[in-house]
C-alpha cells in the first residue's frame, strides 16, 4: 500500500467520524445504532446501503407512508358495466397475444389457463342463462355430463352409478338387447369418460321402477331422480342433433334408441318425444351413412370392436325399433328394408370365433327379420283388403298365404335359439302382438270391397262363405289376444323392467276381446264366448303389484285399466235389441264401424255413459276423467249399471275406437306423471 492511499483512508475515516459525530440518519437514529460512512461520496450510511436504502435525515426510508382513509364509494350498475367491459377487453387483448405465446408455454401452464378460462365461461353462462325458473343447474354442453352430476353437484354417486350400470346392464338389457352395446361400451370407466350421455341413458332406465338402488334421499326418489335426469338428457340431446349437428356416432344413436324403448309416459298431450327419440336415431342413421355399406364389406373382417361390425349392428337396431312402431301405427313409416339391412343381417350372424356372434347379434338379427316378414303380410293385408274385384283373390288363397306367413314367423323364432331364454319371452310377445296386428287389419277390411261403403253394401256380401271365414278369424284372433296376454304375465313375473311399450301390447289385447265381444253379441253368436274378465284380472294383478313397488310406468297403465273395465262393464251388459239372423249377412253399421277401427292409435280413454247421462264424448283428456277403480281387482265386475240396448252399436265402438284404440301409439298421451303416481300409490 502507497503512502498516498494510507494518508486517503485515514482522511476518510476522520470524515465519517466528523460526519457521524455532527448527525445520524433518520433511520439509525430509530434503531439507536451506529451511523457510520465509510466514504463521504456514499448517499447511504454502511446500515441503510447493506439493506438497500438511501438515507435520509428526515423520514425513515423503511417506514410505510401514513395512509389516509378512504371514502366509501357507492358503486352502480354502471361502474359494474363499465368493469365488465374492460374487463372483456383485456380478455380478448390477451387472446390476440395468445397464439405467440403459446410455444412459450409448458403443458401444465396450458391446461390451467384453459381450466381457469372454462370456470370463467360458466359462471358468465350462469349469469346470463335465459331460463332462472327450472331448478336444476346449469351445465355446460362441453361438459362430462356424468361427472358433472357426480363430483360438482352430487346429485349421484360414483358407486351408485357404477351399480344402476351393472343392473341395467344385466338385469334389463338381457331381455331387450335391441342396443347391442360392444365389451367396450359395456365398460363403466370407457363410458364414463368417452361416452357420459349414454352412461346417463343407461342409468335413467333403472330410475322407471323402484329397484331398491337408492343410496341418497335424492337417488330413493324415483320420481325426482327420474326427473332430474329426463331433464339433462334431453337438453343435451337436443344440443348434439340440432345445435352442434355434426360429428355424430352410433353412441348417440343408442341413446335415442334406449329412450324410445324404456319411456316415460309425457306429461302433456300432444308430445311426440318418444316418436321423436327413434325417428331421430333413424336420421343420424341415416347422416352418418350406416345404409350405405363399402363395397368390400364381404372382405372385411368383422371382430367385436370393428367399425364396420358396429355399424351393421347400429343399423338393425334402428330398423327394429322403427320397424316396431309402424306396426303398431302404419303412419310411422320411415325405415325399408334394403339390400344393406339383408347383407348386414347375414354378416352379423356369421360365425368367426366362440364369442361370435354375440347374443346381442343375434336378436337383433331375428327380431329385425320377424318385423320385416310381419311388414310383408300387412302389406298382403292391405292388397285383400283394397282389391275391387274379390274374384281375384279367393278366400282359399287367403288361407293359403296366412299360413304360410304364420309358418315363416314360426321358423323365425325357432331359428333364433331364443326358445328357452329370457329373451325367448320378449321374443314371443313380439311374435304374439303381430299376429294380433295382422288378423285385427284382415277382419277390419275383409268386408270392405270398396273405398265406398254404401248402405246397400251388405247385400252384395258374399253369402255364407265369406261370414264364416272371418268368424273363423275372430275366433284365432281371441285365442291371439289370450296368448299375448298370459305371456305378458310370464314375462312380468320375472321382471317388472320391461320395455314401457310392452305394457300395451296386453292393453291392445283388452280392447279388442271387448270389441270382438260386443261384435259377437250383436251378431247373435250365443256358442263363442269370451272371457275377457279372466284376462283383465290377470293384467290388472300385474300392474297392481308393480304399482305397489313404486312402478312410474304402471302408474299410467293403472289410468288406462281403470277406463277398460268400464267398457268392459258395458260389453257384459249390452244386449242387441233388434236380433239378426244367424246366417244372415253382416249388417251394415258392424261392416262400416271394423272398417273404420283400422289403423287408429288409443290416445284417450273416455266412459260410456248410460241414457241417463251425457252422451259418449270422444277426445276427452285424460285428466278430466276420475281415474279410481270401479271396482276392486278381486270383484270388478259387479256394477249395477245398465246398458241393455240403450245405446247403438256404433255409439259403442265410436267411443273405444276414437279413445281406447288410440292408445296402440304408446307414446302419445296426456298424463302428469307426478299426480296420478302419487294418487294410484
Amino acid at each position: 500500500m502507497s503512502t498516498d492511499t494510507t494518508a486517503n483512508d485515514e482522511g476518510k475515516n476522520e470524515f465519517s467520524k466528523q460526519w457521524r459525530q455532527l448527525r445520524a440518519c433518520t433511520r439509525c437514529r430509530r434503531f439507536k445504532k451506529k451511523c457510520s460512512f465509510e466514504n463521504p461520496s456514499f448517499k447511504s450510511c454502511a446500515r441503510c446501503f447493506k439493506n438497500g436504502y438511501e438515507c435520509s435525515f428526515n423520514e425513515d426510508p423503511a417506514m410505510q407512508p401514513s395512509r389516509k382513509k378512504k371514502r366509501k364509494i357507492q358503486i352502480d350498475d354502471n361502474t359494474h358495466s363499465s368493469i365488465a367491459n374492460q374487463l372483456l377487453l383485456t380478455s380478448e387483448n390477451t387472446l390476440k397475444l395468445l397464439p405467440e405465446k403459446l410455444n412459450d408455454l409448458s403443458e401444465d401452464s396450458i391446461q390451467h389457463l384453459i381450466s381457469n378460462y372454462e370456470s370463467i365461461m360458466d359462471k358468465l353462462k350462469l349469469k346470463i342463462k335465459p331460463d332462472t325458473s327450472n331448478e336444476f343447474p346449469y351445465i355446460p354442453y362441453s361438459k362430462n355430463l356424468a361427472k358433472e352430476l357426480i363430483y360438482r353437484y352430487n346429485y349421484l354417486t360414483l358407486a351408485e352409478v357404477k351399480t344402476r350400470l351393472d343392473f341395467f346392464l344385466n338385469e334389463i338389457l338381457p331381455y331387450y338387447p335391441t342396443i347391442p352395446l360392444s365389451r367396450k361400451l359395456k365398460n363403466f370407466d370407457y363410458m364414463l369418460e368417452k361416452f357420459p350421455l349414454l352412461l346417463i341413458a343407461c342409468i335413467f332406465v333403472t330410475v322407471l321402477n323402484d329397484n331398491n338402488l337408492g343410496t341418497t334421499p335424492i337417488l330413493k326418489d324415483n320420481l325426482k331422480l327420474c326427473n332430474l335426469l329426463s331433464y339433462y338428457l334431453y337438453s343435451f340431446i337436443a344440443h348434439e342433433v340440432y345445435v352442434k349437428c355434426e360429428q355424430f356416432n352410433i353412441q348417440l344413436i343408442y341413446v335415442c334408441l334406449i329412450l324410445s324403448s324404456w319411456c316415460l309416459p309425457p306429461i302433456k298431450l300432444g308430445h311426440f318425444r318418444n316418436q321423436l327419440n327413434s325417428l331421430t336415431a333413424s336420421n343420424i342413421a341415416l347422416c352418418m351413412g350406416l345404409n350405405e355399406l363399402p363395397k368390400n364389406c364381404f372382405e372385411i373382417h368383422l371382430d367385436e370392436e370393428s367399425e364396420l361390425r358396429n355399424n351393421l349392428r347400429a343399423l338393425l337396431s334402428v330398423y327394429c325399433s322403427c320397424g316396431s312402431l309402424e306396426l303398431s301405427v302404419r303412419r310411422f313409416k320411415v325405415v325399408t328394408w334394403t339390400q344393406s339391412h339383408q347383407i348386414a343381417m347375414n354378416r352379423l350372424l356369421e360365425t368367426s370365433s366362440n364369442q361370435l356372434p354375440t347374443l346381442e347379434d343375434r336378436y337383433i338379427c331375428y327380431f329385425a327379420e320377424l318385423v320385416f316378414t310381419g311388414h310383408e303380410i300387412l302389406d298382403f293385408v292391405d292388397q285383400i283388403n283394397l282389391a275391387v274385384n274379390r274374384s281375384r283373390i279367393s278366400l282359399l288363397n287367403i288361407k293359403r298365404a296366412l299360413r304360410k306367413y304364420e309358418q315363416r314367423l314360426s321358423q323365425i323364432l325357432d331359428q333364433s335359439g331364443f326358445t328357452s331364454t329370457k329373451q325367448a319371452l320378449v321374443l314371443q310377445i313380439q311374435y304374439f302382438h303381430l299376429l294380433v296386428v295382422i288378423y285385427d287389419n284382415l277382419v277390419s277390411g275383409v268386408f270392405n270391397q270398396s273405398d265406398e261403403i254404401t248402405p246397400n253394401y251388405a247385400d252384395e256380401i258374399p253369402s255364407s262363405n265369406e261370414r264364416q271365414f272371418c268368424l273363423k278369424m275372430i275366433i284365432k284372433l281371441i285365442t291371439l289376444c289370450e296368448s299375448l296376454v298370459d305371456q305378458f304375465v310370464r314375462l312380468n313375473n320375472n321382471i317388472i323392467n320391461i320395455p314401457s311399450v310392452l305394457y300395451y301390447r296386453p292393453m291392445h289385447a283388452l280392447i279388442l276381446l271387448v270389441r270382438l265381444r260386443l261384435i259377437l253379441k250383436f251378431q247373435n253368436f250365443k256358442d263363442i264366448e269370451i272371457d275377457v274378465e279372466s284376462y283383465f284380472t290377470k293384467v290388472s294383478r300385474v300392474i297392481n303389484d308393480n304399482l305397489m313397488k313404486n312402478s312410474l310406468v304402471c302408474s299410467k297403465m293403472k289410468v288406462v285399466l281403470n277406463k277398460i273395465e268400464k267398457w268392459l262393464i258395458l260389453s257384459q251388459k249390452y244386449i242387441k235389441s233388434d236380433s239378426v239372423e244367424n246366417n244372415g249377412p253382416m249388417n251394415f253399421d258392424v261392416v262400416k264401424i271394423i272398417f273404420q277401427n283400422k289403423d287408429k292409435e288409443i290416445e284417450n280413454l273416455d266412459v260410456p255413459k248410460s241414457h241417463n247421462e251425457s252422451p259418449i264424448k270422444t277426445n276427452t283428456t285424460i285428466e278430466s276423467q276420475d281415474p279410481s277403480p270401479v271396482n276392486s281387482v278381486d270383484n270388478p265386475f259387479t256394477a249395477n249399471n245398465e246398458f241393455n240396448g240403450i245405446i247403438s252399436l256404433e255409439q259403442i265402438f265410436q267411443g273405444i275406437d276414437s279413445d281406447i284404440l288410440h292408445y296402440l301409439n304408446p307414446l302419445e298421451s296426456n298424463f302428469d306423471l307426478s299426480t296420478d303416481f302419487n294418487r294410484f300409490s
